[in-house]
C-alpha cells in the first residue's frame, strides 16, 4: 500500500501546552509542520531552538499562517479566549482545523465556530481527547452492549496539582472561563459520552480555599468544587476537582499528585478505572454475583481501540482522517464541545450563585 502523503499543517500558539502536543504530531508520521505563530517573542525562540522544526516558517501574526497556500489544516492551540477568532478565520481561508478544548468561553462563539466550519465544509475537532482513550472506549463499548445496563450513577475526582507558571491567564477567570471550564470540560464531556443524554440541570459547589496568590499574582478562579449534573433520561454524574493536592511550583505532569479516578454504576454493575490501584485498567463489577473482570491496558487484544492506546495519538490519527476524507463532523466534533462548555458554564454560574443551573439557562 503506497504512503500517504503528509499533511501540511500550520501551528498557532506555540505555548505550554502546544509544547506538550507537537512531538507527537511529529511522531504521528501523517502530518508536515509547515508554520508556527505565537505572539510571544519567547515561544518562538523556543520553536526555532527545536531541532525537529527547522526550516519551519515562523510568524507572530496567526493570519499569515493561513495565507500559506500549501497548509491543508491548523492545530489552533492559544489559550481559549483567542480560539473564536483564529477558527473562523482559519475556516474562512479554507483550512480544516484542530481547536484545543475547551472551545471557547461562550456558547454564541462555539455556534460561530460550528457554523464556519459548515459554511467552509472542512473539518472542526475538538481537543477532546479523552473521547479516544482505548479505555474510555471499552468502557462506552460494554455500556452500548447493554449487559451491564443503563449507566444511573457517574463519578470523577481529579485531585492533582495547581496550573504551572506557564499559564497564569488560567488564574483570571476571563481568560480561562473558570477551573471548571479550563480543567473539566473533559470530564463533562466523557459523562455527555457515557449518558447518551442531555444534561438538564448542575448543582456546584465550589471555593477558592487555598490557592489564593500563586506565582505572585491575584487568581480569581475556584481552586476546589463538586458538581452534580442531572441528565434527562434520569442518569446523574458527580465530578470532584480540588487544584491543591500538590505543590504549586510542579508541572502537571512532574512529581507532586496527580489522581484521577472514575467509574459507572449501571443498573446491572459498576465498572471504575484510574485511580491509585487501577491505572488505566478496567474493573468490572456485576450486581448478581461477586466476580469481577479485569481488563488490563498493557494485554494486546483485551481493549480493542482502532486509536491504539492514548487519547493523545488517537485523536491525531482521527484527525488526519478527517482531512483526508472530507469529514465534517468527527466524533470529538464541535457540538460535542459546545455541550462540555455549556455544562462548565452553568457549574460556573452555580457555583457563584448557590443555586441549580438549568442547562437551558446558558444555551438560551
Amino acid at each position: 500500500m503506497p504512503e500517504l502523503e503528509k499533511i501540511k499543517i500550520g501551528i498557532i500558539g506555540y505555548g505550554f501546552r502546544a509544547r506538550g502536543i507537537v512531538p507527537d504530531i511529529l511522531a504521528n508520521g501523517s502530518y508536515q509542520v509547515t508554520a508556527i505563530a505565537d505572539i510571544n517573542d519567547e515561544a518562538l525562540e523556543q520553536a526555532k531552538g527545536n531541532s525537529e522544526l527547522q526550516g519551519v516558517q515562523l510568524y507572530k501574526d496567526y493570519k499569515k499562517v493561513l495565507q500559506i497556500d500549501d497548509i491543508e489544516a491548523v492545530f489552533v492551540i492559544t489559550p481559549q479566549f483567542a480560539h473564536r477568532d483564529i477558527v473562523v478565520d482559519a475556516f474562512s481561508a479554507g483550512k480544516a482545523v484542530y481547536c484545543e478544548k475547551p472551545m471557547a468561553l461562550t456558547v454564541e462563539h462555539c455556534d460561530e465556530m460550528i457554523e464556519a466550519s459548515e459554511n467552509a465544509s472542512k473539518a472542526l475537532m475538538i481537543g477532546q481527547q479523552m473521547r479516544y482513550h482505548a479505555y474510555l472506549i471499552k468502557m462506552k463499548s460494554m455500556i452500548d452492549a447493554g449487559g451491564i445496563g443503563r449507566p444511573v450513577m457517574l463519578w470523577l475526582n481529579e485531585f492533582r496539582n495547581p496550573f504551572p507558571e506557564t499559564m497564569l491567564w488560567a488564574f483570571d477567570k476571563s481568560k480561562s472561563g473558570g477551573l471548571l471550564m479550563d480543567k473539566n470540560c473533559h470530564h463533562f464531556d466523557i459523562f455527555n459520552w457515557f449518558t447518551d443524554s442531555e444534561p438538564v440541570q448542575v448543582f456546584a459547589s465550589g471555593g477558592s480555599d487555598v490557592i489564593h496568590e500563586p506565582f505572585g499574582i491575584k487568581s480569581n478562579i475556584l481552586d476546589n468544587a463538586w458538581v452534580i449534573i442531572d441528565y434527562e433520561n434520569g442518569a446523574r454524574a458527580m465530578l470532584g476537582i480540588c487544584m491543591f493536592a500538590g505543590l504549586a511550583h510542579l508541572y502537571e505532569s512532574g512529581v507532586g499528585t496527580h489522581m484521577r479516578e472514575m467509574g459507572v454504576m449501571c443498573e446491572k454493575g459498576m465498572m471504575r478505572t484510574e485511580g491509585f490501584d487501577l491505572g488505566r485498567n478496567i474493573e468490572v463489577r456485576y450486581s448478581h454475583n461477586r466476580n469481577s473482570t479485569l481488563y488490563r491496558m498493557e494485554t494486546e487484544g483485551n481493549i480493542p481501540d482502532p486509536y491504539n492506546g492514548e487519547g493523545g495519538h488517537g485523536i491525531l490519527m482521527r484527525f488526519a482522517q478527517c482531512v483526508r476524507d472530507g469529514t465534517a463532523k468527527p466524533e470529538a466534533s464541535g457540538q460535542i464541545g459546545r455541550m462540555a462548555v455549556a455544562i462548565a458554564l452553568a457549574a460556573e454560574k452555580s457555583a457563584e450563585e448557590k443555586r441549580i443551573v438549568k442547562i437551558s439557562e446558558v444555551l438560551s
